[in-house]
């Protein structure tokens, strides 16, 4: 059978069948969603934790950690880390990154992008550069 005749007959199909189709792919589409859900959030965690490995990497660290250490002297350089460990652009001046979300981890995964400026932050130490940037 030829890729047109088989693609002809599948149109046929659907348009006889059309309704119920659509109720059997609604049904699978909600059936399926906790497990898309909770696939999709171990993918991203999975990427997130490569990049947060190559930034402490270029860092000379082995395991990814916070560090408040490469900025000595702010007031809360002494205080212990606390919260998950964020992405911190030291250089940033508070402004966005140039790449979105998904396509600055794909430029940091693929070496595009320059990790000079990157460093790991507690989210007790990041507030604190948030806080510095816009009173500064």
């Amino acid at each position: 059978m030829s890729r047109v005749t088989r693609n002809a007959k599948q149109r046929s199909y659907y348009q006889k069948n059309k309704e119920s189709v659509l109720a059997y792919q609604k049904d699978y589409y909600e059936r399926t969603k906790p497990f898309r859900s909770e696939q999709s959030k171990r993918h991203h965690e999975k990427i997130r934790e490569e990049v947060l490995k190559k930034i402490a990497e270029s860092k000379g660290d082995a395991v990814p950690r916070c560090r408040i250490d490469l900025t000595p002297g702010t007031p809360v350089s002494d205080f212990p880390c606390v919260g998950k460990l964020q992405i911190d652009h030291m250089n940033g001046g508070g402004r966005k990154e140039t790449h979105s979300g998904s396509n600055f981890y794909r430029a940091v995964r693929r070496g595009d992008r320059n990790l000079r400026d990157l460093r790991l932050l507690c989210q007790l130490h990041q507030l604190w550069n948030t806080i510095e940037v816009e009173h500064a």
